[in-house]
């Protein structure tokens, strides 16, 4: 009776460390890519008056706002904003101005 409790009790000891060592393992984040786009939280794409301006404008105003990312990757709080922006760019539509 005693070796069962003993060996339950080693079972349970050591199962206890291998979940804390496993979700020790998933705490060791994967560093985020701030290059790609972030979904704001009102979710409004950019919006152009013609198909035309959308085509030339956007890759541009893209490629500068990942530069400006690029500029400020110890800053947090402004990468957001352009990581939100880039989101914009790349969802861009065009409204008609006709009523």
């Amino acid at each position: 009776m005693k070796v069962k409790i003993v060996l339950f009790v080693l079972f349970a000891l050591t199962s206890r460390m291998l979940a804390q060592e496993k979700t020790a393992e998933n705490k060791i984040a994967v560093p985020e890519n701030i290059y790609t786009s972030l979904r704001p939280a009102d979710a409004q794409p950019a919006v152009f008056s013609s198909q035309e301006q959308l085509n030339t404008c956007i890759q541009d105003k893209k490629n500068k706002t990942i530069a400006l990312i690029r500029e400020n990757e110890k800053d947090p709080v402004k990468v957001k904003v352009y990581r939100e922006q880039l989101w914009r760019f790349e969802n861009a539509v065009v409204k008609s101005s006709a009523k």
